[in-house]
């Protein structure tokens, strides 16, 4: 098992036998009405109880949920750990996201899909409020996060996050897109169709009206939390993985919940909770299909 951090927990051992799905759902996308009607749990374990020292907090239950959605085996973990939960009190763990992420592949029993959802901010007029957006591009760089401190550079591991979206896939630079899209107009969704660019934030504390005119000139679509260190730490998985075996496929799915300097939790979550049973009927056709 690649990004090997602590011990992986002892309820594992009894759920890797068969391939899953792996799913990410984050602020909105936890929501329980995203999941009835959908998904049929068969185990579920904490955070906490599987070695991650991160309980749960509004938006995310933290925990690893394993069941049948829309028939179709999953892992999911039901909430995130964040950047800015890992430079703490305690001083910079980043360790912790690799284990997460260790975890949650180790569950997927051999499964090579991984879908990744969050709640992301507008920076761009087309960009509206309740829409979903597909990143094709990633903004690094200087802004935001300059550096990835969950990868380990003395092991060399020098990555490239952005090479798992859509505009740099080997083999069909369109195939999650068009699943993507698809499922979200059976769902009723509207969505951004076009190249989406997205910068990472570490959080929580976010600038402003400058902040927002600087990356409007950027180009700059959508900004979020999370995402970032999911990918990086995908990329280092692939990258060190049994050659005999598949890399993972990663798909981002992401509902902007918001356009303003100011937002709030609340308010974000109000907006996604509107949405809730679309996402989970999008989720459902986007499980299912082929990408």
């Amino acid at each position: 098992m690649s990004l090997p951090f602590g011990e992986l927990p002892g309820w594992i051992g009894s759920h890797c036998h068969e391939p899953r799905q792996g799913l990410i759902t984050g602020t909105g996308w936890s929501d329980d009405i995203v999941l009835q009607q959908h998904f049929e749990e068969e185990a579920r374990y904490s955070f906490v109880e599987s070695g991650l020292a991160s309980a749960a907090v509004p938006g995310h239950p933290k925990m690893f949920r394993l069941g049948r959605w829309a028939g179709v085996p999953v892992v999911i973990s039901h909430g995130r750990l964040h950047f800015n939960e890992v430079c703490g009190p305690l001083g910079w763990q980043p360790h912790l996201l690799r284990q997460w992420l260790a975890i949650l592949i180790k569950a997927m029993g051999g499964g090579r899909r991984l879908i990744i959802t969050n709640l992301v901010g507008a920076n761009l007029p087309e960009i509206k409020r309740g829409m979903l957006t597909f990143p094709t591009q990633l903004v690094t760089g200087g802004l935001g996060l300059s550096h990835h401190p969950w990868l380990d550079v003395t092991q060399g591991e020098f990555v490239a996050p952005e090479s798992l979206l859509p505009c740099r896939a080997i083999d069909d630079p369109n195939r999650f897109l068009h699943a993507a899209i698809s499922a979200a107009s059976q769902a009723e969704l509207d969505w951004h169709n076009g190249a989406c660019r997205y910068l990472m934030i570490g959080g929580a504390g976010f600038g402003g009206i400058g902040d927002r005119y600087l990356y409007q000139r950027l180009g700059v679509h959508t900004v979020g939390m999370s995402v970032l260190p999911e990918l990086g730490l995908v990329c280092v998985y692939n990258q060190s993985r049994d050659p005999a075996d598949p890399p993972l496929r990663v798909g981002v799915a992401q509902l902007v919940s918001d356009n303003e300097d100011e937002p709030t939790h609340d308010g974000n979550q109000d907006i996604a909770r509107a949405q809730a049973p679309k996402l989970g009927l999008f989720l459902s056709h986007l499980l299912q299909a082929d990408w």
